[in-house]
């Protein structure tokens, strides 16, 4: 297992050598990884399914909770609330050990060439 955290200013502690903390595009490292632990915004939620990987999510503000609950019915995350280090850790734990979630994260990618671009959408129903 390899841990990434992507982050601005990384803390500067030493970590173990199977995590890397810092710069980097979330898209690169996905492609490599099994699980990614997120607040669940759209934004690293839609750039982890499309890469068919599941997801620990702790929810923050606003509609963090519905896309979290959304890709929990999926069956592609794990919703972990409040925030706890051992809920965090069991609930990636689970999720590797459950091919049922990197599975239905698979099937969430595989759709992604349904999707229609909104703005076209919107520019052909005006014209």
């Amino acid at each position: 297992m390899r841990v990434a955290a992507t982050m601005l200013d990384p803390s500067g502690q030493a970590l173990p050598e199977w995590a890397v903390a810092g710069r980097g595009r979330q898209d690169v490292l996905l492609r490599d990884a099994d699980v990614v632990v997120c607040g669940g915004g759209h934004g690293m939620l839609a750039k982890a399914l499309s890469a068919g990987v599941p997801a620990v999510i702790v929810p923050g503000e606003g509609d963090q909770w519905e896309l979290a609950n959304r890709a929990a019915r999926q069956g592609s995350a794990v919703v972990v609330r409040p925030l706890e280090a051992v809920a965090v850790r069991n609930a990636v734990s689970a999720v590797l050990a459950e091919p049922r979630f990197a599975e239905a994260a698979r099937r969430a990618a595989s759709t992604a060439t349904d999707v229609q671009d909104p703005v076209a959408v919107c520019l052909d129903a005006v014209h």
